[in-house]
This record gives C-alpha cells, sequence and structure tokens, in this order.
C-alpha cells in the first residue's frame, strides 16, 4: 500500500504565539486550519536544550542515553523497509549534520531573513518550495518520508513586519519612531514572522491535498506532522510583560516556556485512524515519540523500534495508563522532571556530579541549584517551593537521580 508521511520541524518555535494554542491576536490560520481536523498535543515537551535537541526525533533516545555508532536512526528504518527518506533543511539550522547521512535524500537550502528580504527568500519558504517540487514530480510516486526541518522564525521582510502596526499603537511601539535596526526588539514585528512562517506552511499544505501522489486514484494516506524541538524563541525575547526567573538557574533554560512546543498531527485518507480528528490531547509527550509513530505509520515492526518512546497515532486516542512525568535535559549539567503538579529543575556543578536526595534541604554545596514549581498554576516558572516543599522536592530529585543513572547504564 502506498503511503507517505510529511514531518515539519523548526529549531524553536513557541506554543504561546500559534492560534490552536490560545494566540488571539497573532494570525496562523493555516496552522489552525490544520488543528481543527487533527490531534493537537497540549503537553508536547522537548527531550533535551542543548546541542543534540533533534537526536531523540531520529533515534528514539532520550538526550542522556549515550549516543553509540550502532545505534539505528529512522532512515535505517524506513530503508531497510524500502521507504525513501527525504531531507529538506535550511543551512540556518541547528540540526546535527551527522544525521543527514540517515537519509536517502538531502536538500539543503539558503534562505535569507531580514527587512530587505523577499517573502519568497525566507528560510521557511526556500524549504516549501523545494519540497513541493517533489510533491509535484509525478516519477516520485513511492512509500515516502518528507522531513523538513527549518530554523526558527526570524526578522521578517519589511511587508510582514508592519504587518501588525497598527495594534501596537496603544503600546507605543510605532515603526516610525523606532529606528530599523531596533525593530527586532518589537513585538509586532516577532508577530509578522509567525504570521509568515504560517503563510508558508499553508502553500504546503494545499499542495499535499492538491498534488500529492494518487493510488488506485484516491490519494495516498498521508500523515503530516509539525513540531519544533524547542519551545521559546527570539520573539519571546521582547514580551516585556513576560516574568522570568531567576538569572544563572535551571528555570533560565529549562522551564516550561522553554521546554513545551507545538505538535499538530493530521492524518488524511487513512481509514485507520479515523477517531484521530479534531482531538486535543492532554497527555505527556516528548521528541522521543516520533520515531515509534513514524514506524506505526508505515507497519514497520515495532519490537525493534529503541527508546521509550511511544507511537502518538495510538497515544491520541489510548485508555491506557499515561506518562506520569517527563525528564528534559539541557546538556548534562541541567536536568528537570515534570509532572502534572511540579516542575522540578536542578543544576549540577560537573557533569559527573552526583545527584543527592538532601540538596533542597539548603545545602551549602548546592546554592539555589535545586527550584521546584507548582503545576499548573505557576505557568512561568516563578515562585520557587522547593524549601517550602522539602518533601516533594526530595522525591522528586531521586526520580531524577534515578532516572539519570538508569540512562547513563543503558
Amino acid at each position: 500500500m502506498l503511503m507517505q508521511a510529511i514531518v515539519v520541524t523548526f529549531d524553536r518555535l513557541a506554543s504561546r504565539l500559534v492560534g490552536c494554542y490560545g494566540n488571539e491576536w497573532i494570525e496562523t490560520p493555516n496552522i489552525d486550519r490544520m488543528a481543527a481536523t487533527a490531534t493537537v498535543f497540549d503537553n508536547y515537551f522537548a527531550d533535551s536544550m542543548g546541542a543534540d535537541s533533534g537526536r531523540a526525533w531520529l533515534t528514539g533516545h532520550h538526550s542522556l542515553h549515550p549516543a553509540r555508532p550502532a545505534d539505528r536512526s529512522l532512515g535505517d528504518f524506513l530503508s531497510a523497509a524500502g521507504i525513501q527518506s527525504h531531507l529538506f533543511v535550511d543551512d540556518l539550522c541547528l540540526f546535527n549534520p551527522a544525521d543527514e547521512t540517515r537519509f536517502d535524500h538531502v536538500v539543503r537550502v539558503s534562505g535569507v531573513n531580514g527587512l530587505e528580504a523577499a517573502p519568497h527568500e525566507v528560510p521557511i519558504a526556500r524549504l516549501v518550495q523545494a519540497a513541493t517540487s517533489l510533491l509535484k514530480d509525478s516519477r516520485s510516486v513511492d512509500n515516502r518520508l518528507i522531513w523538513i526541518h527549518a530554523p526558527e522564525p526570524g526578522l521578517p521582510p519589511e511587508g510582514f513586519a508592519t504587518l501588525y502596526e497598527e495594534d501596537f499603537e496603544e503600546r507605543d511601539e510605532l515603526l516610525s519612531a523606532t529606528p530599523r535596526d531596533e525593530w527586532s526588539k518589537l513585538i509586532a514585528v516577532a508577530a509578522g514572522s509567525v504570521s509568515l512562517v504560517d503563510h508558508w506552511l499553508g502553500e504546503l499544505f494545499s499542495q499535499i491535498a492538491a498534488a500529492g501522489p494518487t493510488a488506485n486514484g484516491a490519494p495516498v494516506p498521508t500523515l503530516v506532522m509539525v513540531c519544533a524541538s524547542r519551545g521559546r524563541s527570539w520573539t519571546e525575547n521582547f514580551i516585556n510583560a513576560t516574568p522570568t526567573a531567576r538569572k544563572d538557574t535551571p528555570a533560565d533554560h529549562l522551564r516550561d516556556q522553554e521546554t513545551r512546543s507545538p505538535l499538530v498531527m493530521s492524518i488524511q485518507g487513512d481509514v485507520r485512524f479515523t477517531e484521530i480528528s479534531s482531538l486535543r490531547c492532554q497527555r505527556f509527550v516528548q521528541t522521543t515519540d516520533l520515531l515509534p509513530t513514524l514506524v506505526d505509520w508505515f507497519r514497520l515492526p515495532a519490537n525493534s523500534v529503541p527508546g521509550t518512546g511511544r507511537s502518538l497515532l495510538q497515544e491520541a486516542v489510548s485508555e491506557g495508563p499515561a506518562r506520569t512525568e517527563i525528564i528534559v535535559a539541557d546538556g548534562d549539567r541541567q536536568l528537570g522532571l515534570r509532572t502534572p503538579d511540579w516542575n522540578c529543575l536542578i543544576r549540577l556543578t560537573t557533569r559527573d556530579q552526583a545527584i543527592r536526595a538532601d540538596v533542597c534541604y539548603g545545602d551549602t554545596d548546592w546554592p539555589e541549584q535545586v527550584q521546584l514549581f507548582a503545576k499548573p498554576e505557576d505557568i512561568w516558572d516563578v515562585t520557587d517551593l522547593s524549601t517550602q516543599q522539602p518533601e516533594v522536592c526530595e522525591e522528586l530529585v531521586r526520580r531524577l537521580a534515578a532516572f539519570r543513572a538508569k540512562r547513563s547504564e543503558d
């Protein structure tokens, strides 16, 4: 049976800037339209905020799992099953170049950001143009994965930079009163960059619907996923009302706004998953889940999938036990454990430092290195409760230490 999957990922994209995640003023009609008939995951978290943030997508292993040359990657699974894999990636991306060797075909583009750029020159535009060329090519019909990886939205062309100018007159953010070299500091300009990304995603979605391959006269079943490896982006830096945690603490890097990002999954033309439509999934999901999802979609043997990821095709409608925690890391020295009720963060002095369970009791060797935030009420991770809730903090630190030790042994 002919099948295809199209995955669009970003280095960074903040959920709070997208309409289907609650934003009421930035126009993202194309993502929102897709989300209306798709599954929207409200609790999708990165597994890593470090340089290897995309590794879990391709290997199914958490970033704390030691990387080994023998580890199988997504491209290996697809190639063994005769499924073609195509990667479209921009030169500005943080995507690990070593992972490119696992794809059958790699196309690199060179988009440009900035006020003087044309809308069709930005990275997401170049990537969509390259990918749609493949979609339009009737000779390229095969079982395939098309993966488009884009950098975070950058400073947009002037037409999009001024898109929301009138909305911000009352905030004294008039572009006419701001030097052009400081426009990147205005949230109105940042909002324009998000709408530009949405515009080009709309072009991609239209092409998928209009020019996708056909099998026996019917559209080929297509899985479409849009997500990001991290949440908070440069657009967040200029929202003055955003509270911030204390400087030089784990919360600077691992708070919810950094680790949570959008994940929308749509299925077209496959009766197996008709129930996955217009859903909001509250379960904890993570980057490690993309590999088993694609393996499940292409009907590959699931018993050989590495790591602890789960297929999102099953997780979206599952009545079985949900995850009770998510582990996030920023390199080897900053770790976070997120539960429905808490976000516990810890910073190590050295990568090999042992994690002791009594650090939350004010140990002088651990000044401000453990923090605890109540969820969901403390959405910005501002109020540290580690000293007020020592028993909770101790238990979560123990669980963090156990997870870290297990990954080191694997």
